[in-house]
This record gives C-alpha cells, structure tokens and sequence, in this order.
C-alpha cells in the first residue's frame, strides 16, 4: 500500500462538524464533545493559541467503531468567561486503514502552534509525520511537515533504507535526509515554492515528494 493513498484517505473525507459550531459556546471541552453524538474524546492539549491569555484547546475526536471509526481534529478558543468556541476543524478521516496500523502520536500546543503526529506501520515498513499549524487570518495555517520513513529488511529485521523529509511550507524549503544499510546518510536541500495548506485542507506532502520514500 502506498502512503500517499493513506494521505488521500486520511484528508478526504468531507467535513462534518457541528451545525453552528464555530458561533456554539461550550461550558467545558467536555461539554463540547457531548453535544456530539457517539463522539468520545481521544486526546487534548490546551495552550494559548490567538495571545489572549486564556487557556485554549485542540481536541481529537473519535466516532463510531472499528473498521469504520473516524477521527477529527477541533481546536477550541477559551474567553474570560471559561467557555469555549470552536475556532477551526479538520476533515473527518477514518482511523485505521486495512492492512495498515495507524496511531495518532503526540498532540501539543507550544509557541502558538498546535502540533500533531501520526505513527503508520504496515509489512515491513514504519513512517512518522508530524504537522505544525499557527493561526493566520482567523483559521489555522500549514506551518511544517516533518516526515519520516523507514523500510527494514524481512530477514532480521535490521534498516534497509530510510528518509526524513522536513518540508516548510511558508518558505518552500524541503531538506531530505536519505540513508541505507545504516550507512553515512546523504542530505539534499530543495528550494521550492512556498504552498498554502489549512487544517480544513490536510495535505503538504505531494506525490512528488514521496519518490524519496524506500516504501515506496
């Protein structure tokens, strides 16, 4: 299985937030996650996200059961009042893929940003990314993709190849870091376009990009 076919699956599916999310307030991150129907709460990370100095929140939200439970991603705006509104939403995707393992990593708020990863594993191959997002102009702005991807060898399961793309979106600067049978590793810098990606889009990585990949 291709990783860019996951990356389709995972940012594919259509937007289902609440009906008037954004202009709903909520008592409690709780609160929010009960106002919606068969939805529990996967994970949370809180931090000030828009300089306000009231604590706000990013949320993963998990719906309905395996094979078919979904996954979205919602970022909460606390006030004064210790409410919360819903600032920005991701798409839904579907938490797990086939053949595939999929783990939602580590979620965090630092320096204005909010930070989420996924860890895939599937056959003999493992891959890591990790998106960075900042508020630009009331939604929430594809900042940096770091992307990392190994394949190891089916006989002793020792590194066959593997790469780390680290790719910056605002300036269109991607350095690849390529190795092989735990040789010295090999680093490329590419400078290309800055892209335009947000969290309601998904994406940052192209097909291009993954010709890198030993997986694929």
């Amino acid at each position: 299985m291709r990783i860019v076919n996951i990356l389709v699956i995972f940012f594919g599916f259509g937007m289902l937030p609440l009906a008037n999310a954004q202009s709903d307030s909520y008592k409690s991150v709780q609160a929010f996650v009960a106002s919606m129907p068969g939805a529990t709460l996967e994970l949370e990370a809180t931090g000030d996200l828009n300089d306000d100095e009231h604590p706000d929140s990013i949320v993963s939200i998990l719906r309905g059961a395996t094979p078919n439970q979904t996954r979205q991603i919602y970022i909460l705006f606390g006030s004064d009042l210790g409410t919360y509104k819903v600032a920005d939403n991701s798409g839904e995707e579907i938490a797990c893929c086939g053949t595939t393992d999929v783990e939602f990593g580590d979620m965090e708020i630092t320096e204005h940003s909010v930070f989420f990863s996924y860890h895939r594993r599937w056959h003999n191959c493992v891959n890591d990314t990790q998106y960075q997002y900042k508020l630009n102009k009331n939604t929430f702005k594809l900042i940096e993709v770091l992307y990392s991807s190994t394949l190891y060898k089916e006989d002793d399961d020792s590194m066959k190849a593997s790469v780390e793309i680290n790719k910056n979106l605002v300036t269109g600067r991607m350095v690849i870091t390529k190795s092989k049978n735990n040789k010295k590793s090999q680093k490329t810098i590419i400078k290309g376009k800055p892209e335009l990606f947000y969290l309601k889009d998904g994406g940052g990585l192209d097909a291009a990009d993954y010709k890198y990949d030993p997986c694929q």
